[in-house]
């Protein structure tokens, strides 16, 4: 029992040691980690919003940099802290346990990384030119608006954007895995579950984009195929077994 302990202990400091030294690094290099996140909007805009950030607090400056460096270093930390669990737990189990948690390694890996571009190229981009266009009015009868960010609270909003964004990609795609697993056999169950599985997409991408029909299909659309691709593969391969006894039978 000490053993297991001792390597908890080990691992758990791995963990500390990685996140340190990333912390460190992004702090070295906090304004070109801080124009990196600012790119994709204040790039693609088109000048819609202001070109500078404000702050109302002689603090705020240095203790934004420091959340920018605790928000990067958890992020690029939680595929390490994952390879550690899978580590820890890898030798006791079988071969067919072995080869499913890899699968989990590997898949939560992937996943990250795609809803990290996804965040940073598409999302960020388009939710921020979404709720810029209400920061003026041209008609002449209304009040102006104009928009000037605030740094601690830009900051706020990337990481919210890029752990939700995460948190829901690894909560759908692991869905969509069990679901294959466990109705591999029962194409009925597949096609029952369609609409309650349709209306729980839209709902995320309600959740995660700005109030209007395109953004909510561009999140939806790509999880809508998975499922569809999943249920012509299970009738690919119903059809092929069938085929294959019906063979087997006649033989």
């Amino acid at each position: 029992m000490y053993n297991y302990f001792f390597e908890i202990q080990n691992r758990i400091l791995y963990i500390v040691l990685l996140f340190s030294v990333i912390f460190g690094l992004n702090y070295c290099y906090k304004e070109a980690l801080f124009y990196f996140l600012v790119k994709p909007i204040f790039f693609s805009i088109n000048n819609k919003t202001s070109s500078y950030f404000i702050y109302t607090n002689i603090t705020e400056i240095f203790l934004t940099y420091l959340k920018i460096s605790a928000f990067t270093s958890v992020y690029l930390t939680l595929p390490y802290l994952l390879f550690q669990v899978w580590k820890f737990f890898l030798p006791g189990m079988y071969p067919s346990e072995q080869a499913f948690l890899n699968f989990i390694l590997f898949s939560f890996t992937l996943v990250w990384a795609i809803s990290s571009l996804f965040s940073y190229l598409i999302l960020l981009p388009y939710i921020w030119f979404f709720f810029s266009g209400f920061d003026f009015s041209s008609n002449i009868y209304s009040i102006p608006f104009f928009f000037e960010a605030k740094l601690d609270e830009y900051i706020l909003f990337i990481a919210n954007v890029f752990f939700s964004t995460c948190f829901f990609f690894q909560i759908f795609f692991f869905s969509f895995f069990f679901l294959y697993r466990h109705t591999l056999s029962n194409l009925k169950a597949v096609r029952k579950i369609r609409p309650y599985l349709y209306l729980l997409i839209f709902t995320f991408a309600c959740l995660v984009t700005p109030p209007d029909i395109l953004s909510q299909l561009l999140i939806a659309i790509p999880f809508i195929l998975i499922y569809e691709i999943i249920v012509l593969y299970l009738l690919v391969k119903i059809q092929y077994i069938k085929n294959k006894k019906n063979k087997n039978l006649i033989g």
